[in-house]
């Protein structure tokens, strides 16, 4: 008579999870050493990321070893991975994008390999997590392409309508016409994953569709509190000696 033991975590499952930790723990390591070890006294010889940065990445780190050790709930921790490692993916990618910028502005030239590389990092890590995390998420459809006909199409409306305004009201906000500045930035980093989360309610339910619609409202949260905070430090900021 063979034992029976407890069920075994899933072969598949359980690497898609550590290699998620380890996307996360390589974007980790590269924001560390561009914010710390690069020499902050060489004009433009290091890249600064936004605070939520390091929230994004332990939140990654942590839905990577739900995904190992929790087989339950192993496909909503994936699809709230997928929803945070876009938005980290493309963070790196704008932090490459701000080198160049800083270099047209008369930054050093020496040492633009080096930041680019460890932003590079940050979104080629960031983009992986982001597919092995959706391929996760993926289930082939019971009704075969029914399946698409969302069940709320309300959602697919809403997410849509943040995909494409929020960068418009971005910098409406700040009284910029800078369509090639700010609307990136605001696509890459916050509508464009946004609004995708928004979107996958349409035909997401039970665990998935509370993890994503959480992961979505904690992100926005977390990015409205750090740009309030940055704005009422610089607002309270004595001017500079001299002005």
């Amino acid at each position: 008579m063979t034992a029976v033991g407890p069920p075994q975590q899933p072969v598949t499952t359980a690497v898609a999870g550590a290699f998620i930790v380890v996307c996360a723990a390589s974007a980790a390591f590269a924001v560390a050493v561009s914010d710390r070890l690069l020499s902050p006294d060489v004009p433009g010889s290091r890249l600064d990321y936004p605070p939520a940065v390091g929230p994004l990445l332990l939140t990654l780190a942590v839905a990577g070893m739900t995904i190992m050790t929790y087989r339950r709930r192993a496909r909503a921790a994936a699809l709230l991975a997928a929803i945070v490692a876009a938005q980290l993916a493309g963070t790196g990618l704008i932090a490459i994008r701000s080198w160049f910028a800083i270099k047209g502005f008369g930054g050093s030239g020496s040492l633009t390999a080096t930041p680019i590389t460890y932003a590079g990092t940050v979104a080629l890590a960031a983009a992986a997590a982001t597919v092995a995390a959706a391929a996760l998420v993926w289930r082939e459809p019971a009704d075969g392409w029914r399946s698409f006909i969302p069940a709320r199409p309300l959602y697919i409306a809403v997410g849509v309508a943040v995909v494409t305004l929020l960068p418009q009201q971005w910098n409406a906000a700040t009284e910029s016409g800078d369509i090639t500045g700010l609307g990136p930035i605001a696509t890459l980093t916050y509508s464009l994953p946004w609004g995708v989360g928004i979107t996958v309610l349409g035909w997401m339910r039970g665990r998935c569709a509370v993890a994503a619609a959480i992961t979505v409202a904690v992100a926005a949260v977390l990015c409205a509190m750090f740009v309030v905070a940055t704005h009422m430090v610089d607002y309270y900021s004595p001017p500079p000696a001299g002005d």
